[in-house]
């Protein structure tokens, strides 16, 4: 011992060894220096040891000047100026107060004390200087401030002020209690810390940059670690400003504003709530954060472009950057929330509020648009497989990773890839881009922006619930708006399919020329629907006069139409079923074609080919009927119509002049006629008025009736024809000039042939208007009066009852008279040839029948003769002297 206590104010040096040593009174200072010494130094109840030879008990001393070794020490001061100096090792210092001199040496060395009982702001700042040295930036208010240097650690407590403790730059192991008050403890590089804020609004910092492992948080957020060695257990603390390393690394704050720098690795940041600053760094990180209690409209964009705000409002002071992920509750206001183009797995609420999400171009993806009208976005172009949404219209996927969820989302604007997409909107304004690839776009119900893209999209909504007139136009035309009328705002473009539903307005919808499967219910309302050139379509026109069209000129295949006259086909894959359409306006092809309409105005166009247009049954109990407008084109075409409840006097007449009505009156709806042109053959029946149905100079198989009324039906110049004349004086016609061989008729003289195909049966026909051939023929007449036209041939005309005009034509001809003849005309007689025409008497007209009494019969009527027969029958013939007749001329039974 150097020197003795006294009661003095003393400094004793303890030196070596084992030593007891009292201070006595005053204020006493104990040297030990020990700076030699390798042995761990400890500190027990009033002694210092190293464990072996030194050892040093003491009382009564007041104030210390201690230097340890190179071991690991603990010591430490009083309440007074102490000095305290730590040499080698890693030491623990405790100062106690007062304005001490703590140098922690070489090692990592720790300094504990106690400023707990203090109101007053402190701050205790660990500062690097030139290699391993440090400094200590120390403020304790009114307290006297101790030098403290080279220390590597803390072990402090603070008061009541709003304090401020940093080990800076150091990783080591660290306790720090900073007691009440708005604190900030910096925990600096690493070690295993721990940190209790107390009361305030304490901030916790830890810079974990040179970290290569993954840092996790425990679930209250406030325990971390890196699996490597550093690790942090933040208690009482309610603001954070954490850097994270190279790892995929989890890092939280709270309500309040903090700050969180997740650096490189996939990290995720809880900014949970407040005016965080945020930046990701590099790799793909996730913001999670809960401002759902917020009432401000939030706006956040991620963006590729490094160090650029992703929060453009609504969260005042923030900063958020290099984000790639979002994990994100917004509150009541209007929030946009979009992930710009990024691909990876988002979770968004955006609770109250009309919001707009964007879950970006892929990922895993899960949306709650929660309260409000909310906009549902994603971008898919980069899908090259088939996007496909469930059944309820909300949960969307392909086959290379995407998909999301949307719940309580009420509008979509949606973008697909090059698959065969199906996207849907709802009854708000929605837009859905398909992409190329074959498309579904389900647009249901308001004002939408669609836009199929390449392919062969099709547009599927419902507006059956709109009163308003819809007009829809599909059309070739890239980007031309296909919504002409009756969708306010909508902007429909490259649509080429439709599967539609319109309302009670008079809705024209229209695929234009596409040749696509089509599926068009347009409910009530005078609708027109047209399925455009092919595909396998359905039309549903509901109530209402309604007018299905399609335009299938392409087909090289015969149309065939069922028995109800409402599925049509061909060969070649074209089909559409009509389902309560009234009026038709159809063309077809080059094949053999039938095309049927109804009782309304239509409009059939055979087009090439055999075609058969039906116009149908007419009715007079509608305002518009059977006005329509036939054009059977190229070929041998047969119209077929019934108006037997016309009480109309029809006028039809077939013509071979391209493109002439065949209509002559008789079929008008009172402000247009019918058209019927380009018809070759005629199925018809004609109703009460006085008609007149001829299939002109044509010479192919017709079906005419008569129906009531005094009608003329001509079945033309041959085929195989029926004409029906029905109640009335009906005339039945042909011209048969053009036949080289014998027309014969049937015991009944209504079926005539020829032996060239040509054949007609008349059923209740009273008068004949009948030209034969060259061959030779028998016409006969009925009881009414007849016209018959022998032709060349040697032909045999019977006139029967009626006032007859009867043309022999060359050859030599035979003319049957009847008692009952009538006044009858026979225009070309060659009389006076030894071999020529001869009139037949079937009944004797007079008593003493002789030539001399027909003789004594005949006179001159200008250039005709006249032979008186029997009671008032009468023959004239034409351009006939009577002197020229002879015996030959008149033969009798």
């Amino acid at each position: 011992m150097a020197n003795q206590p006294t009661q003095k104010n003393d400094i004793i040096n303890a030196g070596f060894g084992i030593t007891t040593i009292d201070g006595l009174d005053g204020i006493d200072i104990l040297v030990i220096n020990w700076g030699s010494l390798t042995r761990n130094i400890t500190e027990g109840n009033h002694n210092f040891s190293d464990g072996l030879f030194n050892q040093v008990t003491h009382w009564n001393f007041e104030r210390w000047n201690i230097t340890t070794g190179s071991g690991d020490d603990v010591f430490s001061g009083g309440s007074l100026a102490d000095t305290l100096v730590g040499g080698a090792g890693f030491d623990v210092i405790t100062g106690y107060g007062g304005e001490d001199s703590i140098d922690g040496g070489n090692g990592i060395d720790t300094w504990v004390d106690d400023f707990s009982s203090l109101t007053k702001p402190v701050k205790i700042v660990i500062k690097a200087l030139s290699g391993a040295n440090t400094t200590t930036e120390i403020q304790l208010g009114s307290l006297a401030v101790p030098t403290v240097v080279n220390i590597e650690a803390l072990n402090i407590r603070t008061g009541n002020g709003s304090d401020t403790v940093s080990v800076g730059k150091q990783s080591y192991n660290d306790t720090i209690y900073t007691g009440g008050g708005n604190d900030t403890i910096n925990i600096g590089l690493g070690g295993s810390d721990f940190v209790q804020g107390g009361d305030g609004v304490d901030i916790g910092i830890f810079d974990w940059s040179a970290s290569t492992g993954t840092i996790t948080v425990d679930p209250g957020w406030d325990d971390y670690s890196d699996g490597l060695g550093r690790y942090v257990n933040f208690d009482a603390v309610e603001r954070f400003d954490l850097t994270g390393g190279s790892g995929s690394d989890t890092l939280a704050g709270d309500i309040y504003n903090d700050t969180l720098r997740g650096g490189d690795g996939w990290d995720v940041l809880y900014g949970f709530r407040g005016a965080d600053i945020l930046d990701g760094g590099l790799g793909v990180d996730t913001w999670r954060a809960d401002y759902s209690p917020v009432a401000s409209a939030i706006t956040i964009k991620l963006s590729a472009n490094v160090n650029a705000n992703e929060v453009i409002g609504g969260i005042a002071g923030a900063s958020v950057k290099n984000i790639e992920r979002l994990e994100f509750s917004s509150g009541s206001g209007n929030d946009v929330i979009s992930v710009g183009d990024f691909a990876y797995d988002d979770d968004i609420r955006a609770n109250g509020g009309n919001d707009t999400i964007h879950v970006g171009t892929g990922g895993s993806d899960y949306v709650l648009g929660g309260d409000g009208i909310d906009i549902g976005c994603f971008n898919w172009q980069l899908s090259s497989t088939d996007i496909t949404v469930d059944p309820n219209w909300d949960d969307y996927s392909d086959g290379q990773g995407r998909s999301v969820n949307f719940d309580a989302v009420e509008r979509f604007s949606i973008i697909g890839g090059t698959g065969d997409d199906q996207l849907a909107g709802d009854v708000y304004k929605d837009t859905l881009i398909g992409g190329a690839g074959n498309d579904t776009l389900y647009g249901s119900q308001g004002s939408d922006t669609l836009d199929g893209g390449a392919g062969i999209d099709v547009w599927d909504a419902d507006y059956s619930q709109s009163a308003t007139a819809v007009k829809i136009l599909l059309t070739s035309s890239s980007n031309t708006n296909q919504v002409i009328a009756g969708i306010n705002n909508a902007l429909v473009t490259n649509i080429e399919r439709l599967d539609f539903s319109s309302g009670a307005g008079n809705d024209v919808i229209s695929v234009g020329a596409f040749a696509y499967n089509d599926r068009i219910w347009t409910n009530s309302g005078e609708d027109s629907i047209n399925v455009g050139t092919g595909g396998s379509d359905y039309v549903n026109g509901g109530d209402g006069v309604d007018v299905a069209a399609f335009n299938w000129q392409a087909s090289v295949t015969d149309i065939t139409v069922d028995p109800n006259w409402d599925d049509y086909s061909d060969s070649e894959g074209r089909s559409v079923n009509f389902d309560a359409v009234e009026r038709f306006n159809l063309i077809g092809g080059s094949g053999n074609d039938h095309l049927a309409g109804d009782a309304w105005n239509d409009t059939l166009v055979g087009g090439t080919g055999n075609d058969h247009l039906d116009s149908g049954l007419l009715r007079t109990d509608i305002e518009t009927y059977n006005t329509d407008v036939i054009d059977g084109g190229a070929g041998i075409d047969v119209w077929e119509a019934d108006f037997s409840v016309s009480s109309e006097d029809i006028t039809i007449v077939l013509s071979s002049v391209a493109g002439k009505n065949a209509v002559l009156s008789g079929i008008s709806d009172g402000a247009i006629k019918a058209v019927v042109k380009n018809i070759e053959r005629l199925d018809f029946v004609s109703g009460a008025g006085n008609d007149v149905i001829s299939s002109g100079h044509f010479a192919y198989d017709d079906n005419l009736w008569g129906r009531d009324g005094n009608d003329l039906l001509a079945v033309g110049y041959g085929g195989y024809d029926y004409a029906n004349g029905g109640n009335g004086i009906d005339i039945g016609s042909f011209d048969w000039s053009n036949s080289t061989t014998s027309i014969s008729v049937d015991p009944n003289w209504d079926d005539y042939s020829d032996l060239q195909g040509r054949y007609v049966n008349f059923d209740s026909i009273e008068r004949f208007d009948l030209t034969g051939g060259s061959g030779n023929d028998y016409l006969a007449g009925d009881a009414y009066s007849d016209t018959l036209v022998g032709g060349a041939g040697n032909d045999e005309l019977d006139g029967f009852a009626g006032d007859d005009f009867l043309t022999g034509g060359l050859g030599h001809d035979l003319f049957n008279i009847r008692t009952g003849n009538g006044q009858d005309v026979i225009n070309d007689f060659d009389a006076g040839q030894t071999v020529g025409d001869i009139v037949y008497f079937i009944n004797r007209p007079f008593a003493d029948m002789s030539f001399d009494a027909i003789q004594q019969n005949l006179s001159q009527d200008g250039e005709d003769a006249i032979l008186t027969l029997s009671g008032t029958d009468v023959i004239r013939f034409i351009g006939v002297n009577m002197n020229t007749f002879v015996a030959d001329d008149f033969l009798w039974s």
